[in-house]
Formats: structure tokens, sequence, C-alpha cells
């Protein structure tokens, strides 16, 4: 062997691309490494492993699914049961990167084993030695049973204890992380640590011991990787790059070959400079986007040696540097497009290596020497040898011991195998090649082994992980326009697809397709994600309602240095007539007239051709595709209605074409004119003047009843900022899809078919039967809680306040009391109004347990809700409990129709100004409050689902057990 050397002012010269040519010669001649290759898989090794332990699937293209392995019985194929599809998919072999558990545990039980048999083709398997003869080695497998090996394939046996003890296993989610400040970042993502572009370092405090074996698993998703990895580092260096921090060792990427580095430091006092020895480990490949490194670190020594995933030799340096600290962290630095850290393992290692080249040796537990295996005695559980100082050897004495030696030679980075073979990753630490065969059953699957004497069937729930081909590949993507499925920890590429029915009640009429599969599969009921038709620029964060976005401010590209610039809000006008509704959904349509009653309109896009004002957002007449822009203090004037006014208060805002505006109260229109009230008279402005109609229901007060009984009469209404607090998980909830055009237009349906020419058709509870072209869409949302997603697309300065009372006449009141507060504390007092205009004290309440129930009648929830509480104070049957039910800022008229509708009888308060909520914390609706016999909250519980309601009545009946 011959080692390159040189002082660190060389090193930098030699990195550079003319040398580099240069350094391909100090590789290693090719030999093999008994440096107990004996690898875990990356899961909780233990026997009692089950298929509900979480993986994640990586496929060719760059696509993850987080599932689960089910069982196949078509050649060629494996099967993925994606977490959140009704059925799983069948993938063609050829896709498949590998899989791996999302999550890892940093410590990990002994193996039950007694031995590991290395093999020639890089596997080993776990096993009680049990006989060798000629042509076989048997063993006793806890996962495999009895199986017998090819004697000519068996390498080495290996004791299991001979292995160090594991230190820590991850990349977990802890503070042992830390992304040194950067635009970017290493983050967490999927189980791995992630930096997406080039020029971000991470520092980890990985506990590395003076002498360490460490496992490293890296990707990237696009082209070829350039990183400098260090070992041995100091991990309260969180400001240095990793090719500037002091190490043990490094791998670094020159060109397409990764490169060991060994480097001492310069001792100024001395006048000596630092010397560096270089060896180059291996070369990348084309389309590569994975590789797997083992590392052996003596730091005292100043050795570092560099393995592939089976432990076989691919470089040696020896640099000793006196005095130098042990170190016990890791630092990673891409200069790459993109880098992941997959796995890492850090174990305890020995020191001790031995050499697998035409030496065959023997340690045992007195030494090495010379020798190998020749057979077995089971009665006595003692070894024959050759070649050795001692004939025998007691089975309980060994270590290592060669069996047929083999000098494999050095690979690249890739390890090809033959085409379809992959790497199974068992529960005992057993590492077996071979191909996947169609299963017969739907517990095993079955691996025709070249190193076996029949096909192994294994346990589905023993298989942690597959190793498939790292190299990118072709990958067939099926009929229709391509996207994207988003899920949490999934990202498939693929198609909608067709819809064939089935029985099955819980499953929703839409299916995805991904690419390298031969089947399509429903997505499950209680799915929630993202179809994405192109990818953008990053989400914005969920804004909250009633804000400006302050992303869409204009300013001015120079101004004056002291000139003010005052900032400017674009209105969306919209390209083309449509119709926006308060849930989010925007119909293309042409507005035929609007009277007291609703509007009027036509849409290719649904059956229906009526809505009620409560239902309208704004409509656009005419189309206007710049848009117009406002300045801020204009918009808050727009927005700010006189606290004369609070009781006839405008309702709708005109937009003109020319960009003025016109606030009043919307009385009617036709083809010619649009008629408003603005200062009780009437204004009638031309419809060709008008590009958009805003309705203004958004506000923060209410008005009285006599506003109420006009406002419904005139088709308006008075609904309210308060957020309907949904549980997904309810069951009553359908499975909906909201489809986005351009400028976001989006429409809510439950779907029902996929059409051959790429219609998505379905029923919406607003508008009836509708239809979306996917050729116009480029992002679908679905789920039950899509109502809740949809109001981060979907922007709304419009939103009406009281102006501002002098100082002089405002409450001194405290803040609001978050929720998470009031538990253990004095209920706040109040005293509301019955719909019969009652006075109601909480004070003179004390000595009954109380239920406070705040809702609206626009809450869908609330109203699925009321009725069980009701019924579940009555079936507790205690005249010591009372129920009572604060309505949020809505006449008397509206809360007793509501009431009424349900059929209920509570006793109902009616909270006009929302002071009440806000100090009970109600940001959210239905919410139950439960006050016991001495004025404390005993519980709060937000939401309308099952599980709320049994959390509520069980902390009513609890408080009942505790007379005052």
């Amino acid at each position: 062997m011959n080692a390159k050397r040189m002082t660190l002012q060389r090193v930098a010269f030699e990195r550079q691309p003319r040398f580099r040519a240069l350094l391909v010669l100090v590789l290693l001649s090719a030999m093999g490494a008994g440096l107990r290759a004996g690898d875990p898989p990356p899961d909780d090794a233990s026997t009692n492993a089950t298929t509900s332990v979480p993986k994640i699937l990586r496929l060719r293209d760059g696509s993850f699914a987080t599932g689960q392995l089910r069982t196949s019985t078509v050649d060629g194929r494996f099967s993925w049961l994606v977490d959140g599809m009704a059925e799983p998919f069948e993938f063609d072999l050829k896709a498949l990167r590998g899989f791996a558990p999302l999550k890892f545990n940093s410590v990990s039980p002994s193996p039950s084993a007694s031995h590991q048999f290395e093999l020639s083709d890089g596997g080993s398997v776990l096993g009680d030695l049990k006989a060798i003869d000629e042509e076989w080695i048997s063993i006793e497998s806890d996962v495999l049973g009895a199986t017998r090996i090819r004697r000519e394939a068996v390498t080495a046996i290996v004791d299991t204890s001979y292995a160090g003890q594991i230190v820590y296993r991850g990349p977990s989610v802890d503070n042992r992380w830390q992304s040194i400040k950067s635009s970017s970042r290493w983050e967490h993502k999927h189980g791995r640590l992630v930096n997406a572009k080039a020029g971000g370092t991470v520092v980890g405090n990985i506990d590395l011991p003076a002498k360490s074996r460490v496992r490293i698993v890296l990707s990237w998703e696009v082209g070829m990787p350039d990183f400098v990895l260090s070992l041995g580092t100091d991990p309260s260096q969180t400001n240095q790059r990793a090719d500037r921090a002091a190490a043990g060792a490094r791998l670094e990427v020159w060109d397409r070959e990764v490169a060991l580095v060994r480097e001492t430091q310069t001792d100024e006092e001395a006048g000596t400079d630092g010397l560096a020895e270089i060896q180059m480990l291996v070369q990348l490949e084309l389309g590569q986007k994975r590789m797997e490194i083992v590392m052996y670190l003596d730091q005292m020594e100043g050795r570092a040696v560099g393995c592939d995933r089976h432990g076989r030799l691919l470089a040696e340096t020896v640099l000793p540097d006196p005095g130098a600290p042990i170190r016990t962290g890791i630092h990673i630095s891409n200069t790459g497009p993109s880098l992941a850290l997959d796995e890492i393992e850090v174990r305890e290692w020995d020191g001790i290596t031995t050499h697998g080249s035409a030496q065959s040796l023997i340690v045992s537990r007195s030494g090495v020497m010379e020798g190998k295996i020749e057979g077995y005695d089971a009665e006595s559980e003692v070894l024959r040898l050759s070649g050795a100082e001692t004939e025998e050897l007691p089975l309980s004495q060994l270590r290592r011991g060669s069996v047929t030696p083999a000098v494999i030679e050095q690979g690249s980075a890739a390890e090809e195998r033959e085409e379809g073979q992959l790497e199974f990753l068992l529960v005992d630490r057993s590492r077996v090649l071979g191909h996947l065969m169609p299963s017969v059953d739907s517990e095993h699957i079955r691996v025709d082994c070249p190193v076996t004497d029949e096909t192994l069937e294994v346990d589905i729930a023993s298989v942690v992980g597959v190793i498939g081909r790292a190299v990118e590949g072709p990958t067939e993507y099926p009929e229709g326009r391509h996207c994207t499925l988003q899920l949490a920890g999934t990202e498939l590429a693929g198609c909608l697809a067709k819809v064939e029915p089935t029985e099955r009640s819980d499953v929703p009429a839409f299916a995805f397709h991904p690419a390298a599969s031969s089947n399509a599969s429903r997505l499950n009921g209680d799915a929630a994600g993202t179809i994405v038709y192109r990818m953008a620029a990053p989400e914005p964060a969920p804004r909250p309602l009633r804000t400006i976005n302050r992303s869409r401010i204009f300013r001015r590209p120079t101004t004056a240095r002291n000139t003010v610039v005052t900032p400017r809000i674009h209105i969306e006008i919209g390209d083309e007539p449509q119709l926006a509704f308060r849930t989010g959904d925007v119909v293309s349509g042409s507005v035929k007239g609007i009277d007291a009653s609703g509007v009027h309109f036509s849409s290719p896009q649904t059956t229906t051709n009526f809505a009620d004002h409560l239902q309208l957002k704004s409509v656009t007449l005419q189309s206007y595709e710049r848009g117009v822009t406002i300045g801020e203090k204009k918009l808050k004037r727009l927005v700010t209605v006189p606290r004369l006014q609070q009781d006839f208060p405008p309702t709708h805002l005109l937009i003109s074409t020319t960009g003025d505006y016109l606030r009043g109260r919307l009385q009617r229109l036709d083809d010619d004119l649009a008629v408003m009230e603005v200062g009780r008279e009437s204004v009638s402005i031309p419809r060709a003047a008008i590009a958009k109609i805003v309705w203004l229901f958004e506000r923060d007060w209410d008005t009285n009843d006599q506003v109420e009984d006009e406002n419904r009469t005139s088709g308006q209404g008075d609904d309210k900022q308060f957020v309907g607090a949904t549980d997904p998980a309810d069951k009553d909830l359908p499975f909906l899809v909201h489809t986005l055009r351009s400028g976001d237009r989006g429409l809510t349906f439950e779907p029902s078919a996929l059409t051959q020419d790429g219609r998505l058709i379905g029923r919406s509870s607003l508008l009836g039967d509708c239809e979306v072209p996917l050729g116009l869409v480029h992002r679908i949302l679905f789920g039950k809680d899509v109502g809740e997603r949809i109001r981060q697309y979907h922007d709304d300065p419009w939103s009406l306040s009281l102006a501002t009372l002098p100082k002089v006449f405002q409450q001194s009141d405290s803040g609001d009391v978050p929720v998470n507060a009031l538990d253990g504390n004095p209920a706040p007092t109040f005293t509301l109004q019955t719909l019969d205009g009652d006075e109601f004290d909480l004070a003179q309440t004390r000595g009954k347990v109380i239920v406070l129930d705040f809702w609206a009648s626009w809450c869908g929830p609330c109203m699925q809700s009321m009725p069980r509480l009701e019924s579940a104070v009555e079936e507790i049957g205690s005249p010591d409990v009372r129920l009572i039910a604060i309505n949020l800022q809505e006449s008397s008229t509206r809360a007793r129709a509501a009431i009424e509708r349900l059929g209920i009888n509570p006793l109902v308060l009616r909270d006009q100004d929302g002071k009440v909520a806000s100090a009970y914390g109600a940001r959210a609706i239905p919410q139950t409050v439960v006050i016991d016999r001495d004025g404390t909250v005993a519980g709060v519980f937000v939401g309308g689902s099952k599980k709320t309601l049994d959390s509520a009545v069980e902390c009513i009946r609890k408080q009942l057990g505790s007379p005052l």
C-alpha cells in the first residue's frame, strides 16, 4: 500500500482540478477486510417488531411514501400500502430504491443468535451453528428457521458479541443537531436530515468514542453530490464549516470520487507544519442517488479506515497527531444541489482489524492466528481447524474465523448487482441478498437466495428494510395528467385515476395511480393532503382571518431618500366573470340579476343558478385582469364604520373598472343598472361601469333586532368572524375536494367520478352538481378538513370595524384569557340577557354544576353538537346540573329560530358584544366549559366530535361526585 502524505500547504493545491488525476494513484490495492462487518438494519432490532412500525419507501424517481410492506403474488412486483390509501400499490421492482424505518432507536437489544455468518455476496445471516460438511453449513435462525448455506459462500463465522455497543443511532429529532445559521438550513424531514440547496452546514454531537465504528448513509436527489463530512469534531464549534473544523477524519467529494482525508494540526511553537494523508475511497456513478460508507476511527492512534457497507476495505490512513483531543462530534457541509443524511450509527470499536486476503485468520479470545475453519462437532461444540497452531477450538472461544476466504475486488460506490436483486434487512440484523418471488400467502415474502439450498420464506413482520438499486432509472407513468400526491410523509408522482364502483362506503370516489405501479387505489375517507399539478414557490404560512396580506403590498422601485412610501394593496378583480362564495368556492359564471332574495346566475360548472346573499363573498361582473390597487389608509377608511351607523352598516362595496369605490346597501342589479342605498338615498350606477361587487358580512359588532329583521327581509345577514371548530376525525364529516385554478379560484365538492376526458365530477352542498376540467387545475386539496385549509388561499381584506372610541370611554378590562389558563381558576362572572329579555347572573348559581356551551347558528359543528350535549345532560338526570347555551353576537330572532329548528330547549343567553366569549377564550366554537359547584372552571372542551363530548360528560360526572 502506498499512501500520499504531504504538508497542509500542499493539500490546498492538490484539491484543485489539475492535480486530481494524480490523486487516483493513491488508491489502496484491492483487498478484503474483516473489520467485524456485523451491521444491523436501521430499525429496532427486536424480534418483537411488527409491521406497525412506520417505514418510508423511496423510489428511483425521487418519490417517497410512508406505509407498510405487503405481500404480492405478481412476479417482478412488490406491494406497498401507503398510509392514507385504501389498497396497496403494486410497484415495479426496478423502481425500488429501498425502504427503511421512519424512526431510529438509539439503543438496540443484543441479538439472541450466537453467531453471524458472513457471505461472499456481502450479506450475512445470524443464527446458531448446527453442522458443517463439505457442501453446506447448517444453522438455526430465529427469522429464517432451519437454513442451509453453501459452504463456498460463507467467508467467516463471527461471534455476535464481537460487535461493539451502539452509542448513537439517528438522525433523531433532538438538540444533538444544530444547523449553522445560513440561508440554506438543514431540516429534519421524514426521518432524515435534509439540506435542499447548497451552502448549509449541520453539526451533531453523536457521542463519538475515542475508538469508533460509524455507519453513514447519504443520499441526494439531483446531479452529483458535493460535500465535506468531518468525523471527530468539536460539536461546540457551530460556526465552523466541515472543511475548516479540526477533525479525526474527513470524507470529501473531489469530482466524482470520494476521498478519505486525515490531517494533523500545525504546531506553531515547534515550527512544524501540519501533515495530510489522502486516500481515494470510491467512484460515484452517473445517476447514483445513495452511498453507504462504514468508517473505523481511532482518534488516539490517528488511524482512519473506510469500508463499504459490508465491511470490505476501501482505504486506510494512519497519521498520528500526539496531543490531539478526543472529539465527539460530526460536521457536514453541503456545496452540491442537495444532500440528506439518511442514517448514522455509532458503535464502540476495540481497534482490532483482520484482513481477508489470501491469508486466513482465526481470532479467538486468546489471540489471533493463521488458519481457517474446516468442520464442526455439534456434540462437543468444537470447531476443527486447518493451517492453525491447534487443530481444535471450542466454539465458545471463537470471535471470528475464516471459512472460505475470498479476495473481493473493490467496486464503485453504486455497488451494482444483477438486475432485480435486492438486499433484505431483517429484524435479527441479518442481511440477505436475493430476488423477491411471488408470495403464496399474506404473511410471508419469498426470497430466491443464491447461497441457500431453497427459497427463503420470511415473515413479513421480520423485514425492517430493503435496499434496491441506488442508480436513477426511467419510470413508466400511467395515462393522464401528471401530478404529485402529497400526504403526511408521502410524495408520489403519478396521475389521478378513474374510479371503479365499490361496495365500501368508507372510501371516497377519489383515486390515485402512482408512476411505476400497475394499479390505482382509492384514498381512505380520513386521508387529508394535496394534489399538485405544478410545483410552485413554497406555500405561505396560514394567515389569520381578517388581516391584510402584506406579501401583496406594492412599493415604488425608487424614491428620494426622505420620501415616505405609502403601501398599496392589490385587489384581484379576475380575468373572467365569476362568483366567489364564503366557503372559498369560486365558479365561472355570469350574474343575471340581484334582488332581495339573492343572486341569480348561470355557470358552466354547476347546475345551480341561484345563491342566497348569506352565501356570497363577491361577484365579478367585468373581466379586469390587472385588478386595482388601493392605499392602505384608504382601505382602512373603507372598512371603518362610524358608530352612528352601527345599526345600519353598509352591506356592499362596488369597485368600478377605473378603480373607484362606492360603499352602501345594494338594493338590486339588472342588465343595465345597479341601485345602491348610500346615506339613506338611492343611487343608480351603470352596470357596465362595475367590475366587482363585494358583500361586507365580516364585522366585529352586532346589530339590533330591528336591523336584523330588515336585513332578513332584504336577504342580508350579520354573520360573524367566529370560526367553526371542526374535528377531521368526526365520522359525520364528508370527504371533500377543493380544486384551485388560476388566481386560486376554488370549488369544493364531494367527488363522485373522473371522466375519460379528464373532468372531475361531484356534488357540492352549496352549488349542487358540478364538474372541473383537470387541465385547468393547478392544485387539489382533499380531506375532511378542507374547509379549514382553504382560507390560506383566499384573502379578504374587507372586514368592517367600528370607529374607535376615545380613550376616555374605553374599558380597562384585561385582555383575552387563553383557554388553557382557565382550568382550575375561578370562572369569570357575567350578567347576560335571555332570549326573552330577562337577566341571568352566573354568580347566583353557586352550588350547582354549570355547563356553558358557546355557539352560533352559522356554525355547522355547533348545530350537530348541541342536541347531543343536551341529551347527555338529560341522561345524567341530576337537578344539580344546569346547561346554558351562550349565543355569540346574533339577534334573538335568529338564535330562537335555530333552537326551534333543532328541537332543543336549553337556557339561551345572548353575548351581544362577545365580551363573555372573550373572557372564556372562545376563539373557536363549539366550546363547552364545565364549572364546578364553587365556581371554579373544571374543564374546557373545544369542538363537536363524539370524543370531545364524551370528555365533557366525564368531567360533569366527576363534579357531581364532589358535593360542595
